[in-house]
């Protein structure tokens, strides 16, 4: 059985009038979680609270089977945030940061290390140039030196492949697949994201939330089915569909966007005779949408 990593139980946070409510799951040695929602529906909130950056009202954080309360130097030791909200130092160049890293790490790295991470990660040739006059895909691939610097144990990566140009997030997929293919030492991952390609190729599983509750769990695959067989797409937008069936009001449904609206597949055959266009849920309605049923 792999060991477990992180046990999150009973999990509720209240912060600027929102509320993570009764959160709970658990991550696996091995596994690579995904968690994709809205924005504003707790993905940061349950990754800052879990990296010991926010506090949390009850329920219970452990890591190998430790709880964390006051003291999270276990988990902080062995963890490292991938996010463009943690940069580096404008002032310095990008070997002088990974650098600085090194030094602060339990063996500091040699010059010839620190510049066999960068080429890992394509940034051969920039050694010099200063974090501040790097693009944002290059930020990204700076920050997964750090990665191969450090060598975590456990990893939490926020959005690693938003705003990416095609060529940067192909480089920044590359990477994730020497992760997999064992050049990256994390044993364990929490990806938040909005990827597509992320979700399907890189994650075991995916945790999906939805005003502060996770809503659905299981492999992209799984999450499509699911939805699948219990909903349809409709194509207008919910308050046109509910003129037509009045007990439409009763459900709890969604916008996927200005024109289509996902409702239960038990509707179907009447919003057919109605004259309404359907069909079944795709992966960017599922995981790209304003909110989840």
């Amino acid at each position: 059985m792999p060991e477990k990593i992180l046990r999150i139980v009973n999990l509720s946070v209240t912060y600027n009038n929102f509320t993570l409510d009764r959160i709970m799951f658990e991550l696996n040695e091995g596994e690579v979680l995904g968690i994709a929602g809205a924005n504003g529906s707790g993905k940061t909130t349950l990754v800052e609270t879990i990296a010991g950056i926010r506090r949390f009202d009850c329920g219970e954080i452990s890591y190998r089977g430790t709880k964390l309360g006051k003291d999270w130097r276990i988990l902080k030791s062995n963890m490292l945030i991938i996010s463009l909200d943690i940069p580096f130092f404008n002032n310095l160049s990008v070997f002088e940061n990974l650098e600085l890293v090194s030094n602060f790490l339990p063996r500091k790295y040699a010059e010839q290390e620190i510049l066999e991470k960068l080429k890992l990660v394509g940034l051969s040739g920039s050694e010099k140039t200063l974090y501040t006059e790097l693009s944002r895909g290059m930020k990204q691939r700076l920050a997964f030196a750090e990665y191969f610097l450090r060598q975590p144990e456990f990893v939490i990566m926020d959005e690693p492949t938003e705003g990416l140009d095609p060529a940067s997030k192909s480089d920044i997929m590359g990477i994730f697949k020497s992760i997999k293919e064992g050049k990256g030492l994390s044993k364990s991952a929490i990806i938040i994201s909005h990827d597509l390609d992320l979700l399907s190729t890189v994650c075991t599983n995916i945790l999906m939330l939805s005003n502060g509750k996770i809503v659905d769990k299981g492999s992209y695959k799984e999450i499509i089915e699911r939805f699948q067989e219990k909903f349809i797409i409709v194509n207008a937008d919910i308050q046109t569909i509910g003129m037509h069936i009045n007990d439409l009001s009763k459900i709890s449904c969604v916008s996927v966007g200005l024109n289509s609206s996902m409702v239960p597949s038990d509707y179907a055959g009447r919003l057919l005779s109605e004259g309404f266009e359907i069909r079944k849920p795709e992966p960017h309605d599922i995981f790209r949408r304003d909110d989840y049923v």
